[in-house]
């Protein structure tokens, strides 16, 4: 696995567990709502580019 694809992988676990938790499960941040959703998503979408991303270097190994 790539440094890049890792790094892709930490940042939207992060993104995403952040967001969760910020928008009042365990906190709340002072960001309104629709920042969060988009900030949840990013991550999701984050994580699957760098799993993606991960599974074309093995094919093309």
């Amino acid at each position: 696995m790539k440094t890049t694809n890792m790094l892709l992988i930490i940042l939207g676990i992060l993104i995403f567990f952040v967001s969760l938790l910020g928008g009042g499960l365990l906190f709340k941040l002072p960001i309104p709502g629709i920042f969060l959703s988009i900030f949840w998503v990013l991550g999701i979408i984050l994580v699957v580019l760098g799993l993606e991303l991960n599974q074309k270097e093995k094919k093309s190994k």
